[in-house]
C-alpha cells in the first residue's frame, strides 16, 4: 500500500471541488426550474385558498344578512299592526296624541349600512318608504307634544298649527301604511332567496 502525500491530498481536493462545482452547475437549471415550478404551484394554491376564503366569507355574510332581515321582518310586522292604532290616536283628538314610534332594528341597520348590503333594491325601496313615513310621523308627533308646552295665547293660531302638525303625522302614517302593504311577504321571499 502506498502512502498518501500532500500532492495526492491536493489532487483529491481539487477533484472534489471540480466535481462539486460541476454538479452544482449542472443542477442550477434543474434547481431553478424546480424552484420556479414550486413557486407557480404555491401561487396557484394561495389563489385557490383566497378564493375559498372569499366564498366562505360571502356565505357567512349572506347568512348574517338573512338573520338581520328576519329581525327586520319581525319589526316591520309589529309596526304594521300598530300604524292603524297610531293613526286613530292622532285623528281621535283635534290636536293628536303623543306616542312613541320605536324602530331599533331599522335604526341599527342604518347605522352600519346593513340594509343595502342585505337586501335587493326591490326590497330596500319599499322599506325606505315605510320607514320614511314612520320617521315623518315620529317627527311630527314630537312637535305636537312640544306644542302643548306653549301656551295658546303666546302663539298666533296655536290650535290650527297643532292640527296641522297632527295632520302631518297622519300623512306620514298613511305613507307607512301604504308602503307596508305586502312588505312582510316581500321580506320573507328575500330571506328565502338569501338562504337558498
Amino acid at each position: 500500500m502506498s502512502q498518501l502525500c500532500w500532492a495526492d491530498v491536493a489532487r483529491i481536493l481539487i477533484d472534489f471541488v471540480v466535481s462539486f462545482g460541476a454538479a452544482v452547475c449542472a443542477g442550477v437549471p434543474l434547481g431553478a426550474l424546480a424552484g420556479l415550478l414550486a413557486w407557480v404551484v404555491g401561487r396557484r394554491l394561495h389563489i385557490f385558498e383566497r378564493a375559498e376564503q372569499r366564498k366562505e366569507r360571502r356565505q357567512r355574510d349572506t347568512l348574517r344578512a338573512a338573520e338581520s332581515l328576519e329581525d327586520l321582518r319581525d319589526e316591520v310586522a309589529d309596526l304594521i299592526e300598530k300604524v292603524p292604532q297610531w293613526r286613530g290616536a292622532m285623528t281621535s283628538v283635534e290636536w293628536g296624541k303623543v306616542f312613541n314610534i320605536s324602530t331599533p332594528i331599522w335604526d341599527g341597520m342604518q347605522h352600519i349600512g346593513g340594509v343595502e348590503r342585505s337586501a335587493s333594491r326591490e326590497v330596500v325601496q319599499p322599506l325606505a318608504r315605510f320607514y320614511g313615513g314612520l320617521s315623518q310621523a315620529r317627527t311630527w308627533v314630537r312637535v305636537v307634544g312640544e306644542s302643548w308646552m306653549v301656551a295658546e295665547d303666546q302663539v298666533v293660531n296655536a290650535g290650527a298649527k297643532r292640527t296641522a302638525f297632527a295632520a302631518m303625522a297622519v300623512q306620514g302614517l298613511d305613507q307607512a301604511q301604504k308602503a307596508g302593504e305586502g312588505l312582510v311577504e316581500m321580506l320573507d321571499r328575500e330571506i328565502e332567496r338569501l338562504r337558498g
